[in-house]
């Protein structure tokens, strides 16, 4: 999807079909690059552009809602797009719900971040969704995310993969206050959980160098 390459878009299309993939997050996965590849067909570069003020460049499954991108009204507030984020009714796409994540992510204020991290400990219908957030969550580096990332990390019955976002995102914020819950869970029976604060905790060193 990243890469955007047309010829790619049959096999993204097989793997998408529940027929031919058991796992949600590899069809799910398939899903977001069908459709980004998609997008751009239809609409050209500018659709999955980010705003020229935003801060992050990674390059993101989805982007954030403009009136390049979008059918109808663009949903602006922090209010519109958490209800977006947050519908598990199936009447919103993943796709639709990846944008109004970045959205979030891209507004960046306590209310937003607040609203992402509802969603990181409400949503139970994709563990690759939850994931998504955790991440985005660890870009931002505010305070307001630790109670929802510290309470997926330590879930058992949370999906590995959401579990080394949210300790890698936790890693990133470098907070004295983190050290223990991370230390504590180098220690863990599941390996990527265990990993992953490995991991953490060498990012939590490195960018304490620059919080003094």
């Amino acid at each position: 999807g990243a890469i955007g390459s047309v010829s790619s878009k049959s096999l993204l299309a097989h793997y998408a079909d529940p027929k031919n993939e058991p796992q949600a997050a590899i069809r799910e996965s398939c899903e977001l690059a069908l459709q980004r590849i998609c997008v751009r067909e239809a609409k050209g570069d500018e659709a999955l552009l980010p705003p020229s003020n935003c801060p992050f460049v990674s390059v993101d499954p989805a982007p954030a809602f403009s009136p390049a991108n979008s059918v109808g009204p663009v949903p602006h507030t922090v209010e519109e797009l958490e209800r977006v984020l947050s519908d598990e009714s199936g009447a919103t796409s993943l796709w639709l719900r990846y944008q109004a994540m970045f959205s979030l992510r891209n507004i960046g204020t306590t209310e937003a971040v607040q609203a992402l991290s509802r969603a990181l400990r409400a949503d139970r219908t994709s563990a690759l969704f939850r994931h998504e957030v955790a991440f985005v969550l660890g870009q931002l580096e505010h305070p307001a995310s630790q109670p929802a990332l510290l309470a997926a990390l330590q879930d058992d019955d949370e999906a590995p993969m959401v579990r080394h976002e949210a300790a890698e995102a936790l890693g990133a914020m470098a907070d004295p206050s983190l050290l223990e819950t991370l230390k504590k869970y180098t220690e863990h029976k599941e390996a990527i959980v265990r990993d992953s604060c490995i991991v953490a905790l060498e990012m939590h060193k490195y960018w304490s160098q620059f919080n003094r």
